[in-house]
């Protein structure tokens, strides 16, 4: 088949903005969530009213255990603009007085301009435009994007994962100039360090940036010398000092999740199993899958599911094909803050959740472009495409399931009986609409999935007080938000 490098440019970035939109696009009329849109978004007292004072203490102070002003910024301009006349009350949420609307079409360009991100840098190191734009297809439509895409409070991914992309970017531009051109460079490593920093200010877990550069400079150089490490030691020093701090603001209220550092790999490995089974079966998707080290542990398989990654890279390094390595090492260390190795707050509810693969989606992208740059078969380009439609068509189902509360944690019931989170939100808008049975009912099946689930036996409490009954005790509610 003929190289397929003659298409202009703006026909592709048509097609991929295109495509986003075709499958995404429904997320536009999408309600708020009880699911952290609440505390972060529309209950959020920072933006009631928007002021100056109100935006510097998002630059001076973490807000719900999180340290990421950009973020935070950013809603707050988008609060000015979607502030109603009149309250108003959606399905599953409080009344409130700002659309929705507004916030998820902010979402759905974040995620676009990180697709033809996406496309920029595909372009660069396969150097051809078609298989770029199918890498860059696979980044935005994979049903695994769905939760960052839908979802208002992971916001905060889409806007890193902007940034990161427009540095590393930056970097390989910069890594590709001859050294005689001085001036050219350091204007793109400026770039590519100023955006790496307002992704730190964005979402914490962008301190992965350096290790994606190295590995994304093997897979132009292959080789990982000190020449090639050297321009990333600024970026390494700001990543410790962010990962110092996240610890600091961050702290972990749960301690079950701080399991015994012999079984951390084991809970890394399985992590890792989980998420390429995503990747190659994305089925069943839901925000909530109960994966928690203790489960984990628990599991008969953990064995095989812990040790198989290992497994495979030992593998991948011993093929010696260095960009299979390249992409490999992309893929794990975009992960490496999620994996358990180091524990995080979001474990007492899951190790692992589709939002954490978004920047980690960079690595099947960049080797299915590769992949496809060196095939030249019509066979491979027709199964690429019928691939990339049915990837698409499941995304646009899944992203229908986010249209509210009530039908995500319904759909997450169907797939998981036993989400004490899911019991628990559609118990409190039962309790909200006055359904008192049916909130009970529904606390009364989180507790026994999870019987020390604090915010079920406290809203449990408080309804059996509603209908007359004896009080249960009564605990601050915890809603953890990662």
């Amino acid at each position: 088949m003929k190289k397929i490098t003659s298409a202009p440019p703006l026909l592709i970035v048509l097609l991929l903005m295109g495509a986003t939109l075709l499958v995404f696009g429904q997320v536009c009329r999408h309600e708020f969530l009880d699911y952290d849109d609440h505390k972060a978004v529309y209950e959020n007292p920072y933006y009631h009213p928007v002021t100056a004072p109100h935006v510097l203490h998002f630059w001076r102070h973490p807000y719900f255990s999180l340290y990421m002003p950009a973020t935070y910024t950013t809603w707050a301009a988008l609060a000015t603009i979607a502030r109603l006349p009149q309250p108003v009350s959606t399905t599953g949420t409080d009344t409130h007085s700002l659309d929705p609307h507004v916030f998820h079409a902010a979402t759905l360009v974040a995620h676009i301009l990180n697709v033809l991100l996406v496309f920029a840098m595909l372009r660069l190191l396969v150097k051809h435009d078609w298989a770029a734009a199918a890498g860059a297809l696979l980044f935005s439509l994979h049903p695994v994007q769905v939760e960052p895409v839908a979802w208002v409070t992971e916001m905060k991914g889409l806007l890193s994962g902007f940034f990161s992309l427009l540095a590393l970017w930056q970097y390989c531009l910069f890594a590709a100039l001859p050294r005689e051109n001085l001036k050219r460079r350091r204007a793109h490593y400026a770039l590519a360090t100023l955006s790496f920093s307002f992704a730190l200010l964005a979402k914490p877990s962008a301190v992965v940036v350096p290790l994606l550069a190295w590995c994304l400079d093997y897979w132009n150089t292959r080789r990982l010398s000190r020449q090639s490490l050297l321009p990333l030691l600024p970026w390494l020093a700001m990543a410790v000092l962010w990962v110092l701090l996240t610890r600091s603001v961050q702290p972990i209220e749960d301690k079950s999740v701080l399991t015994l550092l012999w079984a951390r790999p084991l809970i890394a490995g399985d992590a890792l199993s989980f998420y390429l089974r995503q990747l190659v079966l994305p089925m069943h998707l839901i925000p909530h899958y109960g994966r928690t080290p203790e489960k984990v542990l628990q599991s008969a398989w953990i064995f095989l599911t812990g040790a198989t990654p290992y497994l495979l890279m030992l593998g991948v390094w011993r093929l010696r094909r260095f960009r299979l390595t390249a992409a490999t090492a992309i893929f794990v260390a975009a992960l490496l803050p999620v994996l358990g190795l180091i524990p995080f707050g979001y474990q007492a509810y899951s190790t692992v959740a589709d939002r954490y693969l978004y920047l980690a989606m960079l690595a099947p992208a960049l080797g299915l472009a590769f992949l496809l740059a060196r095939v030249q078969h019509k066979a491979a380009w027709s199964l690429c495409a019928t691939l990339l439609i049915i990837l698409g068509w499941r995304s646009a189902v899944q992203a229908s399931y986010w249209q509210n509360t009530v039908t995500l944690f319904e759909q997450e019931l169907r797939v998981n009986p036993n989400s004490w989170v899911a019991h628990t939100a559609l118990g409190a808008i039962a309790d909200r609409a006055g359904n008192t049975e049916q909130a009970v009912e529904q606390y009364r099946a989180a507790l026994q999935a999870k019987p020390d689930y604090i915010e079920a036996r406290n809203n449990l409490g408080l309804a059996l007080a509603n209908q007359g009954n004896r009080i249960l005790p009564i605990c601050t509610p915890i809603w953890v938000l990662s």
